[in-house]
């Protein structure tokens, strides 16, 4: 049964009319095709070199009705190209990485989880070269994307740049999926004027996925407007999102400032259809070693580092004086290189 929608008929056969885009703001590295709206694994239809425009498929949404199951139905989406995907290559914006290493032969976790929602991927965005740090002018092998938020000639700022660049240049994409590591999708969203979720480490598989540092990396998405975060949402997060109040560390003094905080608690649960779970702060730092932070408690820990640790002063005495391991202070009050060392030096 044909979807009501326009099509065209031609050598005796029907055809679905397809609007082909190209990114003048230069935000892609590879585009893809649908080999039909049945079929919604991605085709790599084009490699973007430098000087040359990239042309992204945009199959019209008429064709794809959505629905309560299928919430992402036809929505288009782009992707930071440090998530594999079955078929092209991960090239982390750099020439040597995409000719070492070889095309994917499976789809990120992630990707698959969206595909398997129905959305569309329609092409993967630009990262900062080697997902790492790099100004407009710093961009060599790849250029940067030509930010629509200023003059075309203002940073975009940030690893996954060229995904919010598109987002913000394009009307016909619904979503873009990038990642944050040190700020590539908090800064971004806050430059380029969208909205953008940065969930907690674990939530999502970091599998197929290039990593910068496994530690602290997480899978983000943006989006120009809040109306269908919760859409995908549900598709990526399933019912792994919980809301974490902590205790013993949010100001509590002003009545008015504990009702604000109390207000998007209670805000973060609705939207996300989960309660939220009390943590305790100062049991947390008493777990990590118990034998050390015992004798400190974490709110004169925070207070202390609060103070100027300039030499001579009140703090930089507080802390000298205080049983602390040495390993413990230079790591940064976490226990974790003094537990180390005596690992490794059992060991040997």
């Amino acid at each position: 049964t044909l979807a009501p929608a326009p099509y065209m008929v031609d050598r005796k056969m029907t055809w679905q009319p397809w609007r082909i885009n190209a990114d003048k703001h230069d935000t892609m590295v590879t585009s893809f095709r649908l080999k039909s709206t049945f079929d919604r694994q991605p085709r790599q239809i084009q490699f973007g070199r430098a000087g040359h425009t990239v042309y992204a498929v945009d199959p019209p949404r008429c064709y794809f009705q959505k629905s309560l199951e299928k919430p992402l139905n036809g929505v288009r989406i782009v992707v930071k190209d440090i998530f594999d995907i079955a078929g092209t290559k991960t090239t982390l914006c750099n020439k040597a990485w995409r000719d070492l290493y070889s095309v994917s032969s499976e789809h990120a976790p992630t990707i698959r989880s969206l595909l398997e929602n129905d959305a569309i991927t329609t092409a993967k965005t630009k990262p900062n070269a080697m997902t790492i740090r790099e100004e407009t002018m710093e961009c060599v092998e790849y250029l940067a994307p030509f930010n629509p938020r200023g003059d075309d000639y203002q940073t975009s700022s940030g690893s996954s740049s060229e995904s919010c660049a598109a987002l913000v240049a394009y009307d016909w994409l619904d979503f873009a999926i990038g990642s944050d590591t040190n700020g590539s999708c908090r800064k971004l969203a806050h430059w380029n004027g969208v909205f953008a979720i940065r969930p907690t480490h674990g939530i999502l598989s970091i599998n197929g996925v290039s990593s910068s540092f496994p530690m602290f990396d997480v899978l983000a998405f943006f989006r120009r407007d809040l109306a269908a975060f919760p859409n995908l949402e549900k598709a990526w997060y399933g019912n792994s999102l919980t809301a974490q109040e902590p205790k013993g560390y949010l100001p509590t003094d002003s009545v008015e400032q504990s009702e604000v905080i109390k207000s998007f608690i209670r805000d973060l649960e609705a939207a996300l259809g989960t309660k939220r779970t009390e943590t305790s702060l100062a049991k947390e730092w008493i777990s990590l070693d118990p034998l050390v932070w015992e004798k400190m408690i974490v709110a004169e820990y925070l207070k202390e580092n609060r103070i100027s640790n300039s030499p001579g002063s009140a703090t930089d005495k507080q802390i000298s004086s205080t049983n602390l391991p040495l390993s413990t202070k230079l790591c940064g009050g976490d226990g974790i290189s003094q537990r180390k060392w005596q690992t490794s030096k059992e060991a040997s």
